[in-house]
């Protein structure tokens, strides 16, 4: 069970918009490499190796031999050319337009193998091809089916563990084991039923009373942590940055840190936690979590603290209209949003409007950069582990991908120079600086940890890391326990 459908199977466009797009292209498409969220260290699937050389400005992609998709087709390294150029059309409408536009050069230069030219040094490529890069389709069925690809049955193939045997939309995905998957005995598990189940309370209910097995949720509650005592697993790591409040920083009133700085400073995130779940959340203190290698525990996000935030809102005020802000929140996202909405309201001289939309508005107003403030995550990583080219893509000054329209040029040069770095002092260094800079230009209000937890009942064994959401379930098993 899930918290939202998937509007298409192609995993070229729907990689990043949440975890059942995720779940849905692990199952069927797996991945070139993966990133474990626990050593930060690069897994092989469909790539048997991956190498680079001393400068990481070319990356050696080695492919497991004798590879194939669902309809036959063999997935060579012309198929990963081929998939990478197709997404290189703005018309593909695919997730991953900017990072495959600026990879420089790639190609294959035998049958299992593609070389890659970086434009600079990348020591975060494995990230990208853990990431949107990763994802292969075959291309005999994108030149069938086209601008249709991902639309049917039929219209999905792809090498992964499983292969999409039926969908019904708004319903359910059946998958079944894939017979030609490389990693033979495995998948272990004949049969996975995806059921979107948006009611977080109706997903805890239903794996209550036996309907389910396994359930992704929309964040740490009570009825998590009740099930944890029943023997139910709870797979999930957290990642950094966490579930943020995003804002739009070219949006008046909010293009002025002192604004960004007491929206910070006027919530009791203690608070806010207990009322939005039961205190089962991790706040947020620190941009990277404790244990991380990047961790700086003097580098804080600094909160609760009324009267401050009202003497600089009293200090905007003075010489500008009051600010009169919209909150645009999801559905379903009430729950952490009322909490810090009644916290804004003890603030004179600036009013916020609480306004909510559905989730595919909220999604698409993300994208666009139509929003003054909003729910977003913004955690430096696709996988779970801190990713330099992630970061750079969240919170460069010009990337797209930069929804905050954050801006720092000491965060500029820190991300600039991280992406080559290899010298792991000096990369703590970066992060620090990274660290500084989003708190103290305040690119938003970090809440908890970005952790989609996955409700797993007792019975179902083999639970190892694929991302920091999701189990690699071509490993997991039904014991007889």
């Amino acid at each position: 069970m899930e918290p939202a459908d998937i509007s298409s199977t192609d995993g070229h466009k729907t990689f990043p918009f949440g975890t059942p797009a995720q779940t849905f292209i692990q199952l069927v498409y797996s991945s070139l490499v993966s990133v474990n969220p626990v050593t930060q260290k690069p897994v092989m699937h469909l790539a048997q190796s991956l190498t680079s050389n001393t400068a990481a400005t070319v990356w050696t992609i080695t492919l497991r031999p004798n590879l194939q998709f669902s309809d036959g087709t063999p997935l060579n390294a012309a198929a990963v050319v081929s998939n990478w150029n197709a997404q290189k059309n703005p018309a593909s409408q695919s997730a991953c337009l900017g990072t495959v536009t600026g990879m420089g050069t790639y190609a294959a230069t035998n049958a299992t193998t593609v070389t890659v030219t970086l434009p600079q040094a990348r020591v975060g490529f494995p990230w990208q091809l853990a990431g949107c890069l990763g994802v292969i389709e075959s291309p005999t069925a994108m030149a069938k089916y086209g601008s249709s690809y991902g639309s049917s049955v039929a219209a999905t193939a792809g090498a992964g563990p499983y292969i999409l045997k039926s969908w019904v939309p708004g319903s359910q995905e059946v998958l079944t084991r894939n017979p030609h998957y490389w990693d033979k005995p495995r998948p272990y598990i004949n049969t996975i039923t995806m059921k979107p189940v948006l009611d977080l309370n109706q997903q805890m209910q239903a794996l209550q009373a036996g309907q389910g097995d396994m359930a992704i949720n929309g964040g740490p509650t009570q009825q998590i942590e009740a099930l944890k005592s029943s023997g139910y697993t709870l797979y999930g790591y957290a990642s950094g940055g966490g579930i943020d409040i995003a804002f739009n920083a070219a949006t008046p009133g909010l293009n002025d840190v002192r604004i960004r700085r007491a929206l910070v400073l006027a919530v009791n995130l203690d608070q806010v936690n207990q009322e939005a779940s039961g205190g089962a959340a991790t706040t947020v203190t620190t941009f990277f979590p404790p244990g991380t290698p990047q961790h700086n525990a003097n580098v804080t996000q600094q909160v609760n603290n009324l009267a401050e935030a009202q003497k600089l809102i009293n200090q905007y005020d003075a010489s500008h209209p009051a600010p009169h802000l919209v909150f645009q929140v999801y559905t379903g996202g009430t729950n952490w949003a009322d909490p810090v909405v009644q916290q804004w309201a003890q603030l004179k001289g600036i009013t916020i409007q609480e306004n909510v939309v559905s989730t595919t508005k909220a999604a698409a107003d993300m994208g666009t950069g139509n929003f003054q403030i909003a729910f977003t995550g913004l955690t430096g990583s696709a996988s779970g582990a801190a990713d330099p080219e992630q970061l750079y893509n969240e919170l460069y000054s010009t990337s797209p991908a930069n929804v905050n329209r954050f801006k720092d040029p000491a965060v500029d040069a820190a991300l600039t120079q991280l992406r080559g770095e290899t010298d792991s002092q000096k990369q703590y260094q970066l992060y620090t600086s990274i660290s500084q800079g989003v708190y103290g230009q305040v690119a938003g209000l970090f809440l908890y940890r970005s952790l989609l937890p996955l409700v797993i009942r007792k019975g179902i064994s083999g639970i190892t890391p694929y991302t920091n959401l999701l189990p690699d379930f071509s490993m997991s098993y039904i014991s007889s326990s």
